[in-house]
């Protein structure tokens, strides 16, 4: 297992890199979702890895959705 965490790590150096920033730094209570204001079952999502901070937060199921739609 530890071999394969090592792998996925350098395969995917700046999605580690941007979310290992936002463990350090939690949501906050005033955070909500922005499409359905919702303060529960919170998500960062990345809009690209490089830029760090540039995050949106989405409940759950609209993260999903997003994913959903942006695979398409």
């Amino acid at each position: 297992a530890y071999e394969a965490t090592k792998a996925y790590r350098a395969r995917n150096k700046e999605k580690v890199n941007a979310r290992g920033i936002f463990r350090r730094h939690p949501l906050q209570k005033t955070d909500n979702c922005l499409v359905c204001n919702t303060r529960e079952n919170l998500h960062r999502h990345h809009h690209n890895y490089r830029d760090k901070m540039d995050v949106t937060i989405l409940c759950n199921a609209h993260h999903r959705e997003f994913h959903n739609w942006d695979s398409n």
